[in-house]
C-alpha cells in the first residue's frame, strides 16, 4: 500500500513522516480511539474528485468521540473544509481511502476515558477494491461472536473494538472464505468486515454497485 504524503494532524496539514505518536500513547496500548472509513472518487469526465457523503460520515465520526467522552474542537462541516484542503495537497487523481481518526493521544498508563486529551488526524491514499472479488463472494458464520451494545457500543467505530472484526476476519480467510458474519448473542447474524452492506435474496448475496457520476456529485463535496 501506497503511504499518504500528507496528513491532517492536530490541526494543521504536515508531512506525514511528521505525524507522529509515542509508543506510550493511551489508545495504541489501550485501543481509546475512533475512525471513519470515507471513499472519494475520480470523475475523469470532470477531472474532480467526488468525496462520497463526507458530511454525513464526520456526523458519525463526532458521535463516536462522544462515546469515547473526547473532546474535538471541531465540527462535520469543519473537518469537511479540512478534509478538502488534504485532498488538494494530495493531488489525488484517482479512486481514494479517507481514514478519519481521533484518539486518547496522552502517554501514561491507566486504564480510563476521563482527563486525558484527544487527538485528531485525517489521512488520504489511493484505494481501489476492498475485497477482490465483488462479486459471488464466499460468507461464512464465524465461531467469533459480535460484541455487545453494553460492552464496546458497536454503533461507533471504535478502534479496540475492531480487534473482534480482526478475529473473526481471520477465522474466515483461514476457512476460505472470502468474508464472515458474526452472530450476536441471539443467534443472528450481524456484521460483517467490509465498508459496505450487503443485500440478500434467495440464496445469493451482492454488493451494491460502485456509485455512478450524477450519483456522486449529488451527495458529494467537490474537493
Amino acid at each position: 500500500m501506497a503511504l499518504p504524503k500528507f496528513a491532517f494532524f492536530d490541526g494543521k496539514i504536515v508531512p506525514y513522516s511528521e505525524a507522529k505518536v509515542g509508543l506510550l500513547t493511551h489508545a495504541l496500548n489501550y485501543g481509546t480511539g475512533c475512525f471513519a472509513g470515507i471513499r472519494a472518487y475520480w470523475n475523469a469526465k470532470e477531472e474532480e474528485l467526488f468525496v462520497f457523503r463526507g458530511n454525513d460520515h464526520f456526523v458519525r465520526f463526532l458521535e463516536s468521540t462522544r462515546l469515547l467522552s473526547m473532546e474535538i474542537p471541531f465540527s462535520a462541516e469543519g473537518l469537511v473544509g479540512n478534509l478538502i484542503g488534504l485532498l488538494r495537497r494530495e493531488r489525488l487523481r484517482e479512486d481514494c481511502y479517507i481514514r478519519p481518526l481521533a484518539f486518547l493521544s496522552d502517554e501514561t498508563i491507566g486504564v480510563r476515558l476521563h482527563g486525558l486529551k484527544a487527538s485528531l488526524s485525517i489521512v488520504a491514499f489511493p484505494f481501489g477494491k476492498y475485497l477482490d472479488r465483488e462479486e459471488g463472494a464466499h460468507l461464512t458464520i464465524s465461531s467469533w461472536r459480535r460484541i455487545d451494545d453494553n460492552v464496546i457500543p458497536p454503533r461507533g467505530k471504535i478502534s479496540g473494538g475492531y480487534v473482534n472484526s480482526a478475529l473473526a476476519k481471520t477465522d474466515a480467510q483461514t476457512a476460505a472464505s472470502t468474508t464472515r458474519s458474526c452472530s450476536t448473542h441471539k443467534g443472528r447474524s450481524a456484521r460483517r468486515p467490509f465498508p459496505t452492506c450487503s443485500s440478500f435474496g434467495g440464496a445469493k448475496s451482492s454488493l451494491p454497485r460502485r456509485p455512478t457520476a450524477s450519483w456522486k456529485a449529488s451527495l458529494a463535496e467537490r474537493s
